[in-house]
C-alpha cells in the first residue's frame, strides 16, 4: 500500500512539474477601490490599490489597530503568510503591518496572535518584529536590519505561534520567534487575516491547512525528525494517506491544474529521491494517526561534505475524491544541514 501511495504522489508532482501549493494564495486582482472582495473589513479602511498584476491592499494612513479579515477562513491550526512593504509617508509617521489567526475580533478589542513589522521610528523601513497574542503576551525582536519590504510567515500550532520574516525577500527566513499561545482542550474557530497601521501594504497572502515543523536539529549521522499535521477532513479523523517531499529550490507560483492550488517546492532530481523510497528517507508516505499527525525523518549520513547543504520539504495528504486527488497542503519547511 505504501508503494502505491509513493507512486501516486509521483505522479502528481511530476506531472505538475514546476506546480506550487497553498490551500489559497491571495493576490488581490480587483478592481482598485474601498471594496476587497471576500474579506471583511473588521475595522479600520481597506483598499485595493494598482491595476492588473501588480495590485495590493493597503490601511488607511490615519488610524491604528485595522483588521482585514479573510471570509470563510476559521481555522484552528495552520500556517498564513503575507508580503508586508512600506508605502510613501510622511516623515515621521510610524507603520505597522502583518498577520494574524485565531482572531475573535468582531467587537475590539478581541482576541488574535498575530505576526507583524514594525516601523517604530518613522524612518520609512520596517526595524522591529513582533509575535505573540492580545490579550497576552507579544514579543519584540529588532530586525537583523531594516528592510522597506519583507515576507511574514506565522505558524500557530496548539499552545505555541511561530513568527517568521524574510528580510531581504530571497526565500530564506532570516529570523525566527516561537511565544506560547493559549491552547484549550477545544480551541475556539478563529478568523485569520491582515493586520496594519499608517497605509502599510500587504500582497500575496497564502494559508496553508497543514503543516511541517522540525522536531530536532539536522546533523550529519543524526537523524532528523520533523512533525506532520493536517486539517482533518471529517469530525472525527481517520487514517488518511500522506506523502512528504522534498527540494532544492521553493517553488514559483505555478497551479495545479483543477484545484488553483500550489506545492510550495520545485520538484526535482531530490524530489523524486525522497517520493522514490530511497533509503534515507523514512516515513515519507504512510497514514496518519488519529491525531492527524505523521513523523517523517531523514537519516543523514555522516557525510562531512553535506554540511551547509540546504533543502526544502513540504507535506500533503491524499484523497482521489478531490481536485488533483489532494486533500491538505502543507507549508514548505527550510533546513540546512548542521556539522
Amino acid at each position: 500500500m505504501r508503494k502505491t501511495i509513493t507512486l501516486v504522489a509521483l505522479a502528481l508532482l511530476v506531472s505538475t512539474s514546476g506546480a506550487c501549493g497553498q490551500v489559497l494564495l491571495e493576490h488581490f486582482r480587483y478592481p482598485p477601490g474601498t471594496v476587497v472582495p471576500n474579506w471583511t473589513e473588521v475595522s479600520g479602511d481597506w483598499k485595493v490599490i494598482g491595476q492588473g498584476l501588480q495590485t495590493y491592499v493597503m490601511c488607511d494612513k490615519n488610524m491604528k489597530n485595522q483588521f482585514l479579515s479573510r471570509d470563510n477562513l476559521p481555522p484552528v491550526n495552520g500556517v498564513v503568510e503575507a508580503t508586508v512593504f512600506t508605502t510613501v509617508l510622511p516623515a515621521a509617521t510610524k507603520s505597522s503591518g502583518g498577520v494574524f489567526a485565531r482572531g475573535r475580533i468582531s467587537a475590539l478589542p478581541g482576541y488574535f496572535i498575530a505576526a507583524v513589522v514594525a516601523d517604530t521610528v518613522g524612518r520609512g523601513d520596517f526595524d522591529t518584529f513582533i509575535v505573540g497574542e492580545s490579550p497576552g503576551t507579544m514579543v519584540s525582536t529588532k530586525l537583523p536590519k531594516p528592510s522597506k519590504r519583507v515576507q511574514i510567515r506565522l505558524v500557530f500550532y496548539k499552545g505555541q505561534a511561530i513568527g517568521r520574516v524574510d528580510i531581504d525577500m530571497d526565500g530564506l527566513f532570516d529570523l525566527s520567534v516561537p511565544v506560547k499561545v493559549q491552547q484549550t482542550a477545544t480551541p475556539v474557530l478563529g478568523t485569520c487575516g491582515l493586520l496594519g497601521q499608517a497605509s502599510v501594504a500587504i500582497d500575496n497572502f497564502n494559508f496553508y491547512d497543514a503543516l511541517l515543523l522540525p522536531r530536532n536539529r539536522c546533523q550529519i549521522g543524526r537523524n532528523y525528525q520533523m512533525h506532520l499535521w493536517a486539517t482533518p477532513l471529517k469530525p472525527v479523523p481517520v487514517a488518511e494517506p500522506y506523502v512528504c517531499g522534498c527540494a532544492f529550490f521553493a517553488s514559483p507560483k505555478v497551479q495545479l491544474l483543477q484545484s488553483y492550488r500550489f506545492i510550495p517546492i520545485f520538484p526535482g532530481p531530490l524530489t523524486l529521491l525522497s517520493l522514490g523510497g530511497y533509503g534515507i528517507f523514512m516515513d515519507f508516505s504512510g497514514f496518519l494517526n488519529n491525531q492527524s499527525e505523521a513523523t517523517p525523518h531523514i537519516r543523514v549520513p555522516d557525510e562531512p561534505s553535506i554540511v551547509g547543504l540546504g533543502f526544502f520539504t513540504t507535506g500533503l495528504t491524499l484523497d482521489a475524491r478531490l481536485p488533483d486527488g489532494i486533500a491538505n497542503i502543507a507549508q514548505n519547511l527550510h533546513t540546512t544541514i548542521l556539522k
